[in-house]
Order: structure tokens, then C-alpha cells, then sequence
């Protein structure tokens, strides 16, 4: 009896996978994740603006604030550990103030 091959794919094996999905199984396998474009770490941001961390986080916080920047908890291999780690960068959509 010869085995059959599957017209479907596995799920790992798809070149475009839902990114929910992609999520789902992260988490379920415990891997890393890739950050977003433009989502940095208050390390990378202090090293961006050339700040000290202590500096660095008074200004993410007040951007948080005002809405200019989000926070998103991604898990990245640090120092040879997966840890979630919280990232900064620019939210989906942009509220435009109208010109008064």
C-alpha cells in the first residue's frame, strides 16, 4: 500500500501563514517572535536618542500618553533566554488633529 501524499500542506511548511495563527502557534511552541517594523525595546529607544534608560522611559511613557507610540509585549531570545519583553513603536492608526 503506498501512502498518500496530502494535496495540503502542513501548517509550519506554508510560505504565508494568518498572522493570528502565527501568534497561536508561538505560543503554543514557546518561540520567538519577530517585533513588528518600527517596535523597539526602552533599550534600543536609549541607545537611539542617545538617553539613559531612566531618561529614556520618562519620555516613552509621556508618548504612550499623548498617543504617539504603543506598547506590545513581544517574546525575543535575549542573552541566550526567551523572555517577554515590552516593545515601543508607532500605533496602526494615527489620529490626525484637524488645523484650527
Amino acid at each position: 500500500m503506498n501512502p498518500s501524499k496530502s494535496k495540503h500542506k502542513m501548517v509550519w511548511a506554508r510560505k504565508s501563514i494568518d498572522p493570528i495563527l502565527q501568534q497561536v502557534m508561538a505560543e503554543i511552541h514557546k518561540t520567538a517572535d519577530k517585533p513588528a517594523k518600527g517596535f523597539l525595546t526602552r533599550g534600543e529607544w536609549s541607545k537611539r536618542w542617545k538617553l539613559v534608560h531612566g531618561q529614556a522611559n520618562i519620555y516613552l511613557r509621556k508618548a504612550i500618553a499623548s498617543g504617539l507610540l504603543e506598547q506590545r509585549t513581544y517574546r525575543i531570545v535575549t542573552h541566550g533566554r526567551l523572555l517577554r519583553m515590552p516593545h515601543f513603536g508607532p500605533p496602526d492608526k494615527v489620529k490626525k488633529r484637524k488645523a484650527s
